[in-house]
């Protein structure tokens, strides 16, 4: 499991001295880092655990980056964090089953679902207001509700908070089911749990089965990020065989500029660079597009190939 990653601290000095001297702080937002960068902040993996000093990047760190930006571990194949750590992510589980965390000292009295805005054409804006704000890992509030009880407990102060939350990015639905498949979410139509919103990328539909459906799921698999006979555009293929007609055998792909994923995953190119073969997450709303003996995905709004870096596809696609 992944745990969340709301603040990490900074490693430059620099950094370190800006934050302190302005909100004398020594940890920061993903949101407040991109403000940093790169006057400050000069690599997005200049960045470490608030308890522990395990490694942390920040994904979307530069400003011109098309998808908010979000602190993610350096590793995902081995936990680096110390093991009392608890931003550990076994540590992390069994604080959030128990509402409490040791940094804060508070309980989390949820609400008892999450709402989304996720529409039978996936995500068609950035948030409720249709803007660009879009949230890091944080959550977007249309209304929080805070009731806090100070308490003695052992020196420390503890609140007791209730919020109101949406999940209205597919990047945040991802975290929160990779952190707990069990979460109840509200989209519009129905009341569910998180995991079955998600469904392997096999179960997906071509574009004419999707158009009547009232209700989008996420389709996710794992897959390879490949180069191309073409300059500067890359190959973004499931690892899972899709049937057409019963007969061809294909395995569905997206074509990516390379500039988008290094300037918006720069995590995920530079473990590219480093290992070709390696398998990465794939999740996506839009549905299958026949193309002769391949298949590729389509808009919702028309049945034509997805053009990367269109505010549909960066709404609708995240690789982790």
């Amino acid at each position: 499991m992944t745990a969340f990653i709301e603040y990490a601290r900074p490693t430059e000095k620099a950094a370190l001295k800006k934050i302190k001297e302005d909100n004398n702080a020594n940890r920061i937002l993903a949101l407040d880092a991109r403000k940093l960068y790169p006057k400050y902040i000069t690599h997005y993996k200049n960045f470490e655990c608030t308890e522990c000093g395990a490694p942390i990047s920040c994904r979307a760190l530069d400003s011109n980056s098309d998808i908010a930006p979000v602190f993610i571990e350096q590793s995902r194949s081995k936990n680096l964090h110390d093991k009392n750590c608890m931003k550990n992510p076994d540590k992390m589980n069994k604080a959030n089953s128990n509402g409490m965390n040791r940094t804060n000292r508070h309980t989390n009295s949820r609400e008892d679902t999450f709402k989304t805005n996720i529409t039978n054409k996936g995500f068609t804006s950035r948030n409720n207001n249709g803007t660009s704000k879009q949230g890091n890992n944080e959550y977007n509030s249309e209304s929080t509700e805070i009731k806090a009880s100070l308490e003695s407990n052992k020196g420390h102060v503890t609140t007791k908070r209730k919020v109101k939350t949406n999940l209205n990015t597919l990047a945040q639905l991802v975290h929160e089911f990779n952190y707990d498949r069990n979460t109840i979410i509200k989209t519009r139509t129905a009341t569910i749990k998180i995991s079955v919103l998600f469904r392997n990328i096999k179960q997906n539909k071509f574009y004419t089965e999707r158009k009547k459906q009232k209700y989008c799921n996420i389709y996710h698999g794992k897959g390879f990020i490949n180069k191309t006979k073409i300059e500067g555009i890359l190959s973004i293929k499931f690892g899972s065989n899709i049937q057409i007609n019963g007969k061809i055998e294909s395995r569905p792909s997206f074509k990516i500029d390379e500039e988008f994923i290094q300037k918006n995953y720069p995590d995920i190119y530079d473990r590219f660079l480093s290992n070709g073969d390696e398998l990465f997450d794939i999740y996506t709303t839009l549905p299958f597009l026949q193309n002769g003996k391949y298949i590729n995905f389509s808009s919702f709004n028309k049945k034509e190939e997805i053009v990367c870096g269109s505010e549909e596809f960066k709404n609708n696609f995240y690789i982790y």
